[in-house]
């Protein structure tokens, strides 16, 4: 059973030690009333992953190039002053 909002009003206020009246913010969430609203919201949300996945495949790539190119540098010969050359 729902409270009505002068019902819900008064227990939510409530009088201090020091004789001021303070109220309790209630926030209520409310029922889903606009289905467009939330297909909407819901077809974001699938393309916010579907960009996230994409955007993760992409950073593994760029790591997996960047350490072949590494594994490469390092197998070469290159010396320099009579030591080896690494790349860390």
């Amino acid at each position: 059973e729902r409270l009505n909002h002068k019902e819900r009003n008064f227990t939510t206020q409530y009088i201090g030690k020091d004789g001021y009246v303070y109220m309790n913010k209630m926030m209520i969430s409310g029922e889903v009333v606009n289905p467009k609203e939330t297909a909407r919201i819901n077809k974001l949300l699938e393309q916010t992953a579907k960009e996230r996945l994409a955007r993760y495949e992409e950073n593994e790539i760029r790591d997996l190039n960047e350490m072949a190119r590494k594994q490469w540098f390092n197998n070469q010969d290159f010396k320099y002053k009579g030591q080896k050359v690494k790349w860390k």
